[in-house]
């Protein structure tokens, strides 16, 4: 984060300037959604969303960019995670075999490795 705040983070920008919490009645008022059922993720906040439409206007950007962009930031965290587990509990990601076969094998193992670690974890928890 503060490599993002060095080099000029819009958030940033705004926050300080604009207190956001003086529009939260006014967006809740108007854009409250009725529930479709019980169970389900809760609604983005509205002063966070109210940010990106900010955001989105300032830095000229479609709908489409922004639901694509979320989505890679999703897929981009959950790959992340397995790797950075590869490399801080296995010795990193080189693998000193020979053959397609033999690196399969490898690469299968230590993703068995990795499942039933977080088999543990989800367990555990």
């Amino acid at each position: 984060m503060s490599k993002l705040s060095q080099l000029g983070d819009p958030l940033e920008k705004l926050n300080s300037g604009i207190d956001f919490e003086i529009f939260r009645s006014l967006l809740e008022e108007k854009q409250t959604i009725e529930p479709k059922g019980i169970g389900g993720r809760p609604p983005y906040d509205y002063v966070l969303m109210f940010k990106v439409m900010i955001l989105q206007c300032y830095y000229n950007l479609s709908e489409e960019q922004i639901t694509n962009n979320r989505e890679k930031s999703r897929i981009r965290s959950r790959v992340e995670h397995i790797f950075g587990f590869m490399e801080m509990s296995m010795n990193g990601m080189y693998i000193n075999n020979i053959g397609i076969k033999r690196v399969t094998a490898v690469v299968g193992l230590m993703n068995l490795t990795y499942n039933m670690f977080r088999k543990i974890q989800l367990v555990s928890s």
